[in-house]
């Protein structure tokens, strides 16, 4: 029966639809989760950097050179976790058009499960009808013939 497959084809989609809308869901808090990471180590590093290039307790020339390098190395992994930061930003923003977009083909697909099962039941309902409208004709036809 048609519409017996067309309601399995729609239930399928459906499943299908929810799982890409869950994996859609999971890549946006990953991104979220990543941009958070990102944002809390840039300000550490930021933090960090500022510290030790306030520093003045240098007691040689050597002290005072390790403190540099070490506030530039952390300048520069504050700079590294900015930069994560704006792509995680930019993954997110992306994975929200993909959450959109699959929350939008699980409605489509749902509303297409819904016509499946209407004309399902509309199918089995003109069978029904037909076999037992079918049945009292015959009977009808039968008795008439049999008056004659």
């Amino acid at each position: 029966m048609r519409e017996r497959r067309q309601l399995r084809l729609a239930k399928m989609q459906m499943t299908l639809a929810r799982i890409a809308r869950r994996e859609a869901m999971g890549a946006l808090a990953d991104a979220l989760e990543e941009e958070r990471k990102s944002d809390d180590l840039a300000q550490r590093s930021t933090d960090m950097a500022q510290g030790y290039g306030a520093r003045r307790d240098a007691r040689s020339g050597a002290q005072l050179r390790a403190l540099r390098l070490m506030a530039g190395g952390l300048a520069e992994m504050a700079r590294d976790a900015q930069r994560a930061r704006d792509d995680a930003r930019q993954q997110a923003d992306w994975q929200v058009e993909a959450l959109a977009t699959a929350e939008n083909k699980l409605q489509r697909m749902e509303e297409l499960a819904g016509e499946a099962r209407r004309k399902l039941a509309r199918a089995e309902a003109a069978r029904e009808a037909s076999r037992s409208g079918g049945g009292a004709m015959a009977r009808k036809l039968q008795t008439s013939n049999s008056n004659t």
